[in-house]
C-alpha cells in the first residue's frame, strides 16, 4: 500500500511500517531516483493516516514522508481548493509512487524479497 496522504510537498522518503527488512529492496526500486532526495526512509509505524490503521505488519505499507509545503494552512479549511496544488511536486510524487507500486508489486520486486512475517 502506498500512501500520500500529507498533501502535495516534497517527498523525502516513505516510512516503512517498521519494516527494515524492507529498507533494502525500496532503495533499489527507488535507485533511479536518488536525485531527488527521497531516500530518508524511516521505520517508523505511522498511524497519522486513516489509511494506515487498516493495515497489519503484514501488508507491506509505504507512507510517503512529505515536506508539509503548504498542507496544514489549508487543512480542511475553505482554501483547500486544487489551485493550492503544486503541480511539478505532485507530477514527482506520482512518479515516485508509480516506480515503487511498479517494483515492489511484481514477485520479483527487490521489496518482496524479505519475508512476510507469520
Amino acid at each position: 500500500m502506498i500512501v500520500y496522504d500529507t498533501g502535495s510537498g516534497r517527498v523525502t522518503g516513505y516510512s516503512l511500517g517498521g519494516r527494515r527488512d524492507i529498507e533494502a529492496g525500496v532503495r533499489a526500486i527507488l535507485k533511479p531516483l536518488d536525485s531527488w532526495g527521497a531516500t530518508n526512509h524511516t521505520a517508523d509505524a505511522s498511524f497519522g493516516t486513516t489509511i494506515s490503521i487498516s493495515c497489519s505488519k503484514a501488508c507491506q505499507r509505504f507512507v510517503a514522508n512529505q515536506e508539509i509545503s503548504n498542507y496544514l494552512v489549508n487543512y480542511h479549511a475553505a482554501s483547500d481548493t486544487f489551485d493550492k496544488v503544486d503541480l511539478r511536486e505532485l507530477k514527482l510524487n506520482t512518479a515516485l509512487a508509480a516506480l515503487n507500486g511498479v517494483g515492489s508489486s511484481g514477485s520479483r520486486g527487490a521489496a518482496r524479497q524479505a519475508p512476510l512475517p507469520p
